[in-house]
């Protein structure tokens, strides 16, 4: 068993979320640049008159009238001020109500200490890539929100195969974990399945700036319900979990690899506070530690 997983591939995935910008002005001035225009700030719009969307062709066509789209741009600028008087994060999403480049596309600002805003953008058809355009326009790097280190586990019979004493073990040689076992580990695992009733993350270290968790991933849910009643279809003992793959979504003939993902996060005081990395020093101590939990097994 653990000379099969010691051959299984390790891939490494991130989140990149959010454009970083000093002062509230620059907000207001990105938002003026994503609305004059860049790289697929108008695909919404223009995918939903490709379709045949007759109200989609018409806005088309209206938003020649500058004037209406300036103001927009003045009533969203006096909600976003108004909003972060209140809080820290302002969200709004817009559907036909909105102009331009904003049409069907969701606006978020978090305000961050030291006078730093983050400026999500996320449009129907197209996602983040509205974002991405525009942070590259701007010549700003976007904020590291996490990086993972996925495991591929081994699989026999359409079951996957956590060998947990492995796991623990690989990662104990390069990382410290504060004596946690893969009895330990399991038993946190099925106490949260239980709990929550669907596939969990556990924390099994930390650093001084990250905390790290580890769950599976691609893989069926823990659970079976039928009539509201619960059966844990996983099996779990001291040291492995095993259960059902999960179909793979493009080619139902064939399954997902399922995954051990090993999720580093900045280290927060509060639960739902930002978890956005900004300075090229915290990212690279972040990936760093993902590249160090890659290496446990290799």
């Amino acid at each position: 068993m653990q000379a099969e997983i010691a051959k299984l591939a390790v891939r490494r995935s991130e989140w990149l979320r959010g454009i970083p910008l000093v002062g509230l002005n620059s907000v207001k001035a990105a938002l003026r640049k994503f609305s004059d225009g860049v790289r697929g700030s108008n695909a919404t719009t223009q995918q939903l008159a490709t379709d045949g969307n007759p109200f989609a062709m018409m806005m088309k066509m209206a938003y020649i009238d500058a004037g209406r789209e300036g103001s927009f741009l003045k009533e969203l600028f006096a909600d976003i001020e108004a909003s972060l008087k209140k809080r820290d994060k302002y969200s709004r999403h817009y559907d036909y109500d909105g102009v331009g480049s904003f049409f069907k596309t969701t606006v978020e600002v978090t305000k961050l200490p030291n006078d730093i805003f983050v400026l999500g953008l996320n449009a129907a058809y197209v996602g983040d890539k509205v974002e991405v355009s525009l942070a590259e326009a701007l010549g700003v790097e976007r904020a590291l929100c996490w990086t993972a280190t996925n495991l591929v586990l081994p699989s026999v019979s359409g079951l996957f195969i956590a060998d947990m004493l492995f796991i623990i073990e690989s990662l104990a040689k390069v990382v410290d974990l504060k004596g946690l076992t893969p009895e330990r580990a399991v038993s946190r695992m099925k106490d949260k399945i239980v709990e929550d009733g669907f596939r969990v993350s556990i924390p099994i270290f930390e650093t001084e700036k990250f905390a790290v968790t580890m769950g599976l991933d691609d893989v069926e849910s823990p659970m079976k319900y039928q009539n509201g009643n619960g059966t844990l279809v996983w099996k779990i003992n001291d040291n492995s979990v095993l259960g059902p793959l999960h179909t793979d979504w493009q080619d139902e003939t064939k399954f997902l690899d399922p995954l051990m993902k090993f999720t580093v996060f900045k280290k927060t005081k509060e639960r739902f506070e930002p978890t956005f990395l900004i300075s090229a020093e915290d990212k690279k101590a972040m990936r760093d530690l993902a590249d160090t939990i890659v290496s446990a097994f290799q």
